[in-house]
């Protein structure tokens, strides 16, 4: 007889419903923002979604995988171990945006809130990148990625975002939720690499998802 993880199915929906409606995991906490404080500067953010059936993969695309081809990716079920805090260690040193003094606070071991996967990169057996996300059932949000500052110019932080995408389309997934965009502050517009035209953008004072161009366009009108 199988068993059935109520828990686990109702995580995975209620995940869904947060992303939906513009809410996003950090910790074990669920939270929205319309803003972000940066060198005494206010920035709008705004919440960005792929439809994985859209994606159209182009030359970049294929340009990066061959970049790459001769790494080895795996995704798992999220397990912390020294050698992944490791590479968080000499991610950080260039990297001084996050405020994470480790993996394991960040993902504040212990406490399982959502069912969260690992994508781990290496060059033989050498760990140089990992990617990190929430997998819901008819979503997955994109949570973290890190990487070796000595593989920069290999563009894992991209390849992490189409291994994720990958897996979408592997496992029937039809939402990516990458975080937010923000105008302004060009280290976000790496979320508009995959394809623009396949990307939409949540209007909270609408409750709704649009197209990015149509947000392009009638964003001046729109209120967040």
């Amino acid at each position: 007889m199988e068993e059935y993880d109520f828990w686990d199915t109702y995580k995975d929906d209620l995940l869904d419903r947060y992303l939906e409606f513009g809410w996003f995991r950090m910790l074990h906490f669920m939270f929205t923002t319309d803003s972000i404080e940066k060198d005494n500067q206010t920035f709008p953010v705004y919440w960005l979604r792929y439809q994985i059936n859209k994606i159209n993969f182009i030359k970049k695309h294929r340009q990066l995988n061959n970049s790459n081809k001769n790494f080895t990716v795996t995704i798992k079920p999220l397990i912390i171990d020294t050698e992944i805090e490791e590479l968080f260690i000499n991610y950080k040193k260039t990297a001084t945006f996050m405020g994470y003094k480790s993996i394991a606070e960040a993902f504040e071991t212990g406490l399982t809130v959502f069912n969260t996967y690992i994508i781990t990169i290496r060059d033989n057996n050498l760990l140089i990148a990992c990617g990190f996300f929430d997998k819901g059932k008819n979503a997955i949000a994109g949570i973290m990625n890190i990487y070796h500052p000595d593989y920069k110019k290999y563009s894992l932080g991209k390849f992490l975002l189409m291994q994720k995408i990958n897996y979408c389309i592997v496992n029937n997934i039809p939402f990516y939720y990458p975080g937010y965009l923000v105008p302004g502050l060009a280290k976000f517009d790496y979320k508009l690499y995959p394809d623009v035209n396949a990307t939409e953008v949540y209007v909270q004072s609408l409750g709704i998802w649009i197209p990015y161009h149509d947000w392009l366009l009638n964003k001046q009108t729109l209120v967040l």
